[in-house]
């Protein structure tokens, strides 16, 4: 939910589809890949235009996210492109390089 919620601050228009994936919240790999299957075509039936982010296209990110933009773009979105700075460098670092250590008891 953190990288919706850093999308939703470059793109305030940004709705994330869904931020379930396979084997999450104890379903299997199948009824979800049925469901996604079901939820796309309900998607291309309706003219409605998505874009899907695979693991396989995370292996490059910022190209990822660049395509995004385009695609909204695409569809009338007239706002900023995304930017990468340090809030972005943060979303790839150790966690321990990004959270503030405890507080003293």
């Amino acid at each position: 939910m953190v990288r919706s919620r850093v999308l939703r601050d470059w793109l305030p228009e940004f709705r994330p589809v869904s931020s379930r994936g396979p084997g999450s919240c104890g379903s299997t790999w199948a009824s979800t890949a049925t469901a996604d299957i079901d939820r796309y075509k309900l998607y291309r039936r309706n003219n409605t235009a998505y874009e899907q982010v695979t693991k396989e296209r995370m292996r490059s990110p910022k190209a990822t996210v660049c395509q995004i933009h385009l695609a909204l773009v695409a569809c009338g979105y007239e706002g900023p492109p995304p930017e990468f700075g340090e809030l972005w460098a943060s979303l790839f670092a150790p966690v321990a390089a990004v959270v503030r250590p405890g507080r003293a008891a």
